[in-house]
């Protein structure tokens, strides 16, 4: 049957919702019931993922946000438009508010309607091949979007997300949404319903204006969406943010010498950033983070032995290890690889307590990144004092990967250069 209040085609299904105590719901929603056909638009075959994820359209309507899913973290929504509900935003995260959000459409039909506008030659062909994706395009922002959302920038950043219910949400909603990830300010990003509601949720501005997590399982990539700069230099593409789409994928498409990238991991106090990411503290868990690179990363800092930056530690110590499957940082850590967050005594100091987490191969980055959020939620959930973690090289994947790890622990005095691992 259709609803025709929004032209959806929907069919019976069954999806089980939780009800929380604290009165917030986490709606279920069936990812393979959603589908976008290219004559009739967006379909879906599940009655109860329709029902819920109207249920939260109509709640951003009235101002409020929702938690959803996107195939790269977790989005905090509101209507792009609402001033009000955009600046619900930042109370519930605890974010500042030069900090600008990125803008989500379901379409391109919705993308030429609220930002319509001339576009680079580049835009067209980036978005023509990695659209719906993990990529945001800064773009002029419209004199009709709130400053809240843009920080009182004249640019903004937007992005068609892929996965199916971020994109069935946006559609039944018929508007934008202003949406950062679903964290804490300055918290590792969720890629899980759950992490969202033992973070975010926990916030009391938080509860005030949020009833609703989207539950679409857990975040494909696992990595924010890479941002990009087409219209300030004209004919280059600078990436202000590493993220779900590669530096290489994209310098495929337009040409590896239209392509800028610098790695500015310091900037001022009055540093205005002009995209997320680029300013502030972030993706850091509770427990202090070592990050392990190998000697040939960092020219300027001492060499050490893991073992001895072990041996100095305070003592009866729980250590998370996000290492990688069988490295010599690994074998070096911990005694056996076998089971995540399965606690074993250190072969170093037997006072540790070391908590392995793998990472996965270091020759696939894909999966590393993929769980390099749900690791420092899960160590920080069993609370752990300190959590190491193994570097990657900055290639494909691995440079948005490095990108995060180097905010997560904060500052060089946490990084470490092991001479053996090279």
């Amino acid at each position: 049957m259709t609803d025709r209040r929004t032209n959806i085609y929907i069919s019976a299904a069954h999806v089980l919702d939780s009800v929380l105590p604290s009165g917030m719901t986490i709606l279920k929603c069936r990812l393979d019931s959603i589908k976008w056909n290219g004559t009739s638009g967006l379909q879906i075959a599940c009655q109860k993922t329709h029902d819920n994820i109207r249920k939260a359209a109509i709640s951003l309507l009235e101002g409020k946000i929702v938690a959803f899913p996107t195939e790269t973290v977790y989005g905090l929504g509101a209507n792009a438009f609402n001033e009000k509900a955009v600046n619900s935003i930042f109370k519930a995260k605890g974010r500042p508010n030069d900090n600008p959000l990125i803008v989500h459409v379901s379409s391109f039909k919705m993308f030429e309607k609220y930002f319509s506008q001339p576009m680079p030659s580049s835009y067209d062909i980036l978005t023509k091949h990695l659209w719906p994706g993990p990529l945001t395009i800064l773009v002029n922002s419209p004199e009709t979007l709130p400053g809240e959302t843009t920080a009182h920038l004249t640019t903004v950043g937007v992005r068609m997300p892929s996965h199916p219910v971020a994109r069935a949400l946006i559609e039944i909603s018929g508007t934008p949404l202003a949406a950062p990830s679903a964290n804490s300010s300055g918290k590792p990003s969720p890629t899980t319903a759950d992490h969202v509601f033992d973070d975010t949720f926990q916030r009391n501005e938080a509860r005030e204006v949020m009833d609703f997590i989207l539950d679409g399982g857990s975040s494909d990539i696992g990595l924010e969406s890479t941002v990009i700069d087409g219209i300030s230099e004209p004919g280059k593409i600078k990436i202000l943010r590493p993220g779900g789409v590669t530096v290489e994928a994209i310098a495929n498409i337009v040409g590896i010498e239209n392509v800028i990238y610098e790695r500015n991991t310091v900037v001022s106090d009055d540093f205005k950033p002009n995209t997320p990411g680029m300013k502030y503290k972030h993706y850091s868990p509770n427990a202090k983070v070592m990050l392990i690179l190998p000697s040939t990363a960092h020219s300027k800092k001492e060499r050490s032995d893991p073992t001895e930056i072990i041996k100095k530690l305070p003592p009866n110590q729980r250590i998370g290890c996000m290492t990688l499957s069988g490295s010599d940082l690994t074998k070096k850590l911990i005694k056996t690889d076998d089971d995540n967050l399965t606690s074993q005594k250190s072969s170093i100091r037997d006072d540790l307590e070391m908590i392995p987490y793998m990472l996965g191969s270091s020759r696939d980055t894909a999966t590393i990144a993929r769980n390099i959020f749900g690791g420092l939620h899960a160590l920080d959930k069993i609370k752990v004092d300190y959590i190491i973690i193994e570097g990657v090289s900055e290639v494909n994947e691995g440079l948005a990967i490095m990108n995060r790890l180097y905010k997560a622990a904060g500052n060089i005095d946490n990084l470490y250069l092991f001479k053996d691992l090279v």
